[in-house]
């Protein structure tokens, strides 16, 4: 439960850059557009700068469902997780780039943890849910190597293409009702959002916003042993110096959803979409140097 403890209290609110950037809570689809046309957002791949504006949505627009074009539906899809995915993967490596420093001075340098590296360490284990009944510095020795394994970025292509596969492209009740991406279950509990099968043993766990959701999963794919393929295939070409992508890790996924051949429509997903390029991208505001006008202004609730 204290896994969960460290989700909630990542917020879409909690966001902290110096950088620019637009939170939107409550926007239709055809505003939406509005803006992205205003800041010049136009394409779901930037090829020729590789940023995505820091444009963050807490839900799914306002009859979204509705849009009749699927292709534009599928790239609008597309443009709103880019930017929170890579919001997610921004957040998960300053979470390593603390855990890095520890590693590097206990087990390559050989200095010695004080009280308060141990309690950090300790901590984060909890988190990632990493256990061991080893003792003193064997303990910390192993937890230190498995944390080096799971806090790691998750490419955003898998995670769009996952949600897309797993949500009909955001368009199923789950997603308006509670920012329901993943299908991530709740066990014997009346909190959630029933099954279509209205199966009482389990609901669909609700999340405050996108970014929770996709921060959720994050965390589920770097701590839960159903992963462990994922992390291991990761591991391997972080070793090999390869960049990590949708394409080079999706049949890590093969067991993971009851829907028939996921792994390869994940595969699918991201090759026909291209989204092994939204891999390489980063966050940048500069799309976000001019203030949205009142009129577009009125239009964020």
């Amino acid at each position: 439960m204290l896994k969960w403890c460290f989700l909630f209290l990542v917020s879409f609110f909690s966001f902290a850059l110096d950088a620019k950037e637009l939170e939107i809570e409550k926007v239709s689809y055809k505003d939406l557009q509005k803006i992205y046309d205003f800041y010049d957002y136009d394409e779901y791949l930037p090829l020729d700068d590789y940023f995505f504006p820091p444009i963050f949505l807490k839900n799914i627009p306002e009859g979204y469902e509705q849009i009749v074009d699927e292709p534009y539906r599928n790239r609008m899809f597309i443009k709103i997780l880019a930017p929170l995915a890579l919001k997610v993967n921004e957040d998960i490596l300053a979470e390593r780039n603390e855990i890095m420093p520890l590693y590097n001075s206990f087990v390559v340098d050989g200095n010695k943890l004080n009280k308060k590296q141990k309690e950090f360490v300790e901590q984060k284990a909890e988190k990632y849910d990493i256990f061991s009944r080893l003792q003193d510095d064997e303990r910390y020795l192993y937890l230190l190597k498995e944390l080096t394994q799971r806090v790691d970025e998750v490419p955003v292509s898998v995670i769009i293409a996952i949600s897309a596969v797993e949500t009909n492209w955001g368009t199923n009740r789950l997603v308006r009702d509670g920012n329901v991406l993943f299908k991530e279950r709740v066990w014997h509990t009346s909190e959630g959002l029933k099954s279509k099968d209205d199966d009482d043993d389990y609901r669909y766990r609700i999340f405050p916003s996108l970014y929770d959701a996709i921060y959720s999963f994050a965390l589920k794919i770097n701590s839960d042993n159903d992963f462990e393929n994922f992390r291991y295939m990761r591991r391997e070409i972080r070793y090999r110096r390869k960049p990590v992508t949708g394409i080079n890790t999706a049949f890590s996924l093969l067991f993971l959803s009851a829907i028939k051949n996921f792994a390869g429509l994940i595969e699918y997903t991201v090759a026909y979409y291209e989204l092994n390029v939204i891999d390489k991208c980063k966050l940048d505001d500069k799309m976000l140097e001019k203030d949205l006008d009142k009129e577009l202004a009125r239009l964020i609730r």
